[in-house]
């Protein structure tokens, strides 16, 4: 199974969700990652869950209104959907 780049494996065996907001937007901060638990040990269903955030993240971003935004507003923005996402995903697989 290949591992995207977006997705980490802990040393404890927990599965890590890195987005990397875009250079384009904020050249300027080193601190562009966003990092999230996953909660989960079973690879598929990590892969599963941060393809999804991965494209509500762009779906996110190409919206004209997060132009406006500051780095600030849309890291926590994004960081809010991220875990909203993930709990709705988690909820939909146990239900």
């Amino acid at each position: 199974m290949h591992i995207p780049s977006y997705l980490h494996h802990s040393r404890h065996g927990i599965w890590y969700f890195r987005y990397a907001l875009p250079t384009a937007l904020f050249p300027q901060r080193p601190e562009r990652q966003i990092y999230l638990s996953l909660g989960t040990r079973h690879p598929r269903l990590a892969l599963q869950i941060s393809r999804r955030l991965v494209a509500c993240a762009e779906s996110i971003l190409i919206h004209p209104n997060t132009r406006n935004m500051d780095f600030h507003s849309i890291r926590q923005l994004l960081q809010a959907h991220f875990k909203q996402e993930r709990d709705q995903y988690k909820q939909r697989i146990a239900s």
